[in-house]
C-alpha cells in the first residue's frame, strides 16, 4: 500500500486587488447613491414647485375667472327675478292693457334708455297713479308710455337720468313741489 506523506504548504492570497475592487465598488455605490439622492431631491423640488405654481394658477383663476362667472350668474338671476316680478305687477295694474307696456318694454332700452324691468317697474307706479286719478287701464298704459318718453326728454334737458326724471314727474303728479 502506498502512503502519502503529509504535505504542508502555506497558502497565501493577495487580497489587495479584491480590496481595491470593493473600495472602488463602494465608492461607485456611494457616488451613485449621492447622485441618485441629489437627483431625487431635485425631482422633489421640481414637483413641489410645480404644485405651488398650479396652486397659484388655480387661485388666480378662481379670482379672475370663477368669481366673475359666479357673480354674473347671480346678477342675471336677480335681474330675471326682477323682470318677472315687474311683468306680474304690470298684469295686475294694467290687466289686458299690460301687453301694450310689455311690447314697448321690448325696445325701451334703445328708445328711452331704461331696461325692460326698470321700465315695467316705473310703469306700475305710474299706472297705479293714473288709475287713482280716474283713467282706465288702457288710458293709463298709453299715458305711462308717453310720460316715460317725456322723462327721457327732461333727463336730456336737465342733465339727469331717466329714472330721476320719472321720479320727479311722479312727485309733481302727487302734488309735491320740491322735485
Amino acid at each position: 500500500m502506498f502512503k502519502l506523506g503529509a504535505i504542508i504548504a502555506p497558502i497565501t492570497t493577495d487580497l489587495s486587488g479584491f480590496q481595491r475592487g470593493l473600495a472602488t465598488a463602494g465608492s461607485f455605490v456611494d457616488g451613485f447613491s449621492k447622485d441618485v439622492s441629489s437627483k431625487m431631491q431635485k425631482l422633489q423640488k421640481t414637483i413641489t414647485d410645480t404644485g405651488e405654481n398650479l396652486k397659484n394658477a388655480g387661485q388666480k383663476m378662481s379670482i379672475g375667472l370663477t368669481a366673475p362667472i359666479t357673480l354674473g350668474f347671480g346678477l342675471a338671476l336677480r335681474e330675471s327675478v326682477k323682470l318677472n316680478e315687474a311683468i306680474n305687477a304690470n298684469e295686475v295694474i294694467f290687466g289686458n292693457a299690460s301687453l301694450k307696456l310689455q311690447e314697448f318694454a321690448k325696445t325701451s332700452a334703445q328708445t328711452v334708455g331704461l331696461s325692460k324691468s326698470d321700465f315695467l317697474q316705473f310703469g306700475v307706479v305710474l299706472g297705479a297713479m293714473f288709475q287713482n286719478l280716474g283713467f282706465s287701464q288702457d288710458e293709463s298704459a298709453e299715458r305711462t308710455i308717453e310720460m316715460t318718453k317725456r322723462a327721457v326728454d327732461m333727463a336730456s334737458v336737465f342733465n339727469t337720468t331717466v329714472p330721476e326724471a320719472l321720479q320727479a314727474m311722479q312727485a309733481g303728479l302727487r302734488g309735491e313741489i320740491d322735485p
